[in-house]
């Protein structure tokens, strides 16, 4: 037989029994003998037919009946889709859109394995093809494609975001009810992509998709009655959708529904239960839920024993899988000695893995290590440089710390003016030990004019934090009449206050305030505190009581007492923060 009449043979022989050998294909498949059926497909899909493509690919995807392959997937499904296959061009755009990984245990570049696979195991992500078939399929009338190109589009994937076309393919595809659709419509309006947010609209469709048994619209209804978006806040409802997210395996509602149980918001308070939820989470694989099962263990919450083994346990594993606030608070378990051993090297480690993407926290942290050498070897201008980082975002702490390097010429020349710029940005932040030198710096004229008046102003709120010391000095402030008129009642509360902080200073300024500065003076209350403050250590003490205790009468121990009392505002400490 002649070329030309094999050929019109085979097409005759196509035209005549193509359809059973498809129905075989089919029949076979539906048996469950997958490996009969991959070769009887392949023998229609080499001729040219596009189902019989179609259903090789879904084969090489699933790997039932060949060796899983995505690459030689891909390739069946191009040559379907080139024939309006409207499912296949909708699944090689699904694929193309995600892309798909080899095997872990195999080598897609190996010699072997690129004779067996020539199209490669692996698929990368390719947005812009996918983009094309979606549309090619959405525009023919495939729902599902429809929610594809609208959500690609919207996430501006393959192309420039388009929220208002989005929209329009969502809107055609939830007229169907795609589920996809309905979701994907849902968070354009919620989010506020299409104009003014429209939480009401979004939860009306989130419903619609969670009743159809997308998870993921069911926790975000969930959401949306937990804070009151789109209608007053409702825990109860919050946790029945929040509840039926999780029945379906959606981790996100777990961790979210745990939180539930543990605070009693809808629901019974149940810790165990809601222990149980976080844990389901965090096994399949979400950091937020194993930080907060460290969060739980580390401190028990109120509900259950503290247990900084297990703490340190959940923490290690969100930092691994790059949970930033857990690789800080991981290496700060290492300072510690909590739920770890006392280790400062692997402290380091893991604030650097953490400040090395970012974390404000942790770079601050990480700066002080380095500026005291702990962990590893000193290095000042490396925790200059993560301070200026941390501060960059706002971490207080950071920018206290600038100001102690400049206050102290760490690492560079002494700038009393520039640490004073440093200690106001860094109080108006909020940070109490700034306040607190700030108030000294206007006390002692060191980087700014001497101004009592503003020293109080910063040294009150730091004394009203705890600061101990912000707490003498503003008793001093106040036993002195320094910026103000006196108050020595107020001046004994503070003092008395910074007492039982432990600060020895305090017992000092007290024997002051009753040897010298009351106009009822009290000298034996005075050489009580100042006996305290000397078997204390505090030299100034000792010299006062020596002059107390040399004075030829009460009025003339009085006068060297306040011959030595002077204005200076107490200091001491200094090491950049590691609050």
């Amino acid at each position: 037989m002649s070329g030309l009449f094999r050929k019109l043979g085979t097409a005759v022989g196509l035209g005549g029994g193509h359809g059973a050998r498809l129905e075989k294909a089919k029949r076979t498949l539906e048996r469950g003998d997958h490996g009969q059926a991959s070769k009887l497909f392949f023998e229609l899909a080499r001729d040219g037919d596009a189902e019989a493509q179609f259903e090789l690919a879904r084969l090489y995807q699933t790997g039932k009946g060949v060796v899983g392959s995505a690459g030689d997937a891909v390739h069946w499904l191009r040559k379907a889709a080139d024939q309006n296959h409207l499912e296949a061009r909708y699944l090689l755009a699904l694929v193309l859109t995600y892309g798909a990984r080899p095997p872990a245990d195999v080598a897609d570049h190996t010699q072997s394995l690129s004779v067996l696979f020539p199209h490669g195991l692996g698929v990368e992500p390719d947005h812009a093809e996918a983009r094309r078939w979606a549309l090619l399929a959405a525009e023919a009338g495939h729902t599902e494609s429809m929610a594809l190109i609208g959500y690609l589009l919207a996430a501006g994937w393959g192309g420039e975001i388009d929220a208002a076309q989005a929209a329009k393919w969502y809107e055609r595809a939830a007229a169907e009810d795609s589920a996809q659709a309905l979701l994907g419509l849902g968070t354009l309006l919620a989010g506020g992509w299409l104009g003014e947010p429209d939480h009401r609209r979004a939860a009306e469709l989130y419903r619609r998709a969670a009743e159809l048994g997308t998870p993921t619209a069911a926790y975000y209804l969930g959401l949306e009655y937990l804070y009151g978006f789109a209608s007053k806040r409702d825990e109860e409802q919050a946790a029945h959708w929040l509840g039926k997210a999780a029945e379906l395996g959606n981790s996100s509602a777990q961790r979210a529904l745990g939180q539930l149980y543990l605070h009693g918001m809808g629901l019974e308070r149940d810790a165990s239960r809601g222990e149980t939820l976080l844990r389901r989470a965090a096994l399949v694989g979400d950091t937020e839920a194993m930080a907060l099962l460290g969060d739980l263990h580390r401190t028990g919450g109120g509900l259950l024993d503290p247990n900084p083994t297990e703490a340190a346990n959940w923490y290690r594993m969100a930092a691994e899988l790059g949970h930033k606030p857990s690789q800080r608070i991981y290496g700060l378990l290492f300072i510690g000695g909590i739920g770890v051993p006392k280790d400062a090297v692997q402290a380091r480690t893991w604030l650097t893995r953490a400040a090395d993407q970012g974390d404000g926290e942790a770079q601050c942290r990480l700066g002080t290590l380095m500026a005291e050498g702990i962990g590893g070897p000193k290095d000042l201008k490396g925790a200059e440089t993560l301070f200026r980082r941390a501060a960059d975002q706002g971490v207080a702490d950071a920018v206290y710390s600038l100001g102690l390097m400049a206050q102290s010429g760490a690492g560079t020349e002494r700038n009393s003016t520039a640490a004073m710029d440093w200690y106001r940005k860094a109080a108006e932040q909020g940070s109490a030990m700034a306040r607190f030198r700030l108030g000294a710096g206007y006390a002692a004229g060191d980087g700014v004019p001497q101004d009592y008046a503003q020293a109080i102003i910063w040294t009150r709120p730091a004394a009203e934090a705890g600061i101990a010391l912000a707490q003498v000095n503003l008793g001093r402030f106040l036993m002195q009449g320094l910026g103000c008129e006196p108050d020595y009642v107020e001046a004994e509360l503070w003092l008395r206050k910074a007492v039982d902080a432990g600060e020895v200073v305090a017992m000092t300024a007290l024997g002051e305030l009753y040897a010298h500065w009351r106009p009822d003076k009290n000298m034996a209350e005075g050489r009580h505190w100042l006996t305290r403050g000397a078997s204390a250590g505090d030299r100034r003490a000792a010299d006062l009581l020596s002059a107390i205790l040399h004075a030829p009468d009460a009025s003339d121990a009085g006068a060297k007492v306040g011959d030595e009392t002077g204005a200076a505002p107490e200091t001491k400490g200094g090491e950049p923060s590691t609050a």
